[in-house]
């Protein structure tokens, strides 16, 4: 049996979320890493593969389909437009963000199996169903995957202003997404962020899951490619560790920018070497939304 690592997470939280990943439309299914998640990620995986059909992309991060054009290309699109709550944003000392109760933290110290996809957009990392779990406010939330954006500023790769979540208008070179979901109820998400930064990386035990990830990802957009005895305790050390949090209801970060998403982002970033950040920035495009406005008072 596998141990499991129970991690009460209580902080007065201070730091905040992150983006979701890229859609995509396979077979007329839009596809969104969130989305996905709000689907099921089996059940998702096996419409594609159903399908085999080329991924293209509704929408984009840049040119006259990007983010500030995403609520007029479809009109299931408008929250990205006028929705109040919306991700990502800058946390600043003023800001009214609303403390909840502690959450706690159950995460395997490895999976038997995982499946890394190149989405294009960016990286997934499927987890298998029930094995890992978020708890909070009496609500039991299932691990379904997590990602990376990237980058958060400009960079050799990536010659683009700077995006997506701030801290006092700080940005980091990556942000990490572990998404949630309610089984009771596939809509309501929780996403735990975790930010990249430069620094001296932890010990080996501590980054193993980043380690096997970018070592497994697909060269090409589309594929996918498994992955056994996949080390995911440590990721929940890093988040134990790397508190205060900040924590607001915000949206998806991709069309359709629905909103209701909880989001929860870690105050310390997790220090990795120049050239884990290079090979992130080179296996995932530019995939950052501008801060938004949110009315989290």
């Amino acid at each position: 049996m596998r141990s499991i690592l129970s991690i009460a997470i209580a902080a007065t939280l201070a730091l905040a979320s992150s983006a979701h990943p890229t859609p995509r439309s396979v077979g007329g299914v839009e596809h969104n890493c969130l989305a996905s998640a709000i689907m099921s990620g089996d059940d998702f995986r096996s419409l594609r593969k159903r399908n085999n059909a080329a991924p293209t992309l509704p929408w984009s991060y840049e040119g006259s389909a990007g983010p500030a054009f995403w609520g007029s290309l479809n009109p299931n699109y408008t929250s990205c437009s006028s929705g109040k709550r919306q991700s990502p944003i800058n946390f600043t000392p003023n800001e009214k963000i609303s403390v909840d109760a502690p959450f706690e933290l159950w995460y395997p110290q490895s999976f038997d199996e995982v499946e890394v996809e190149n989405l294009g957009a960016t990286v997934e990392v499927a987890v298998p169903a029930d094995t890992a779990f978020l708890k909070r406010d009496n609500v039991k939330y299932s691990l379904v995957q997590f990602h990376v954006h990237t980058p958060s500023e400009t960079s050799p790769h990536h010659p683009r202003p700077t995006l997506q979540h701030h801290v006092q208008d700080k940005h980091y070179p990556s942000e990490v997404h572990f998404v949630h979901r309610n089984p009771a109820n596939p809509a309501d998400l929780h996403v735990v962020g975790l930010f990249l930064n430069r620094g001296t990386p932890y010990a080996e035990g501590l980054t193993g899951w980043l380690d096997e990830w970018i070592n497994n990802v697909p060269a090409r957009k589309g594929e996918h490619t498994k992955v056994k005895d996949f080390p995911i305790g440590g990721a929940a050390k890093v988040l134990l560790s790397s508190g205060p949090f900040w924590q607001y209801e915000g949206s998806l970060t991709t069309p359709p920018c629905s909103e209701g998403v909880r989001w929860v982002v870690a105050n310390k970033p997790l220090p990795v070497d120049e050239t884990m950040l290079a090979a992130v920035d080179s296996l995932v495009p530019f995939s950052s939304r501008f801060t938004q406005k949110n009315q989290v008072a």
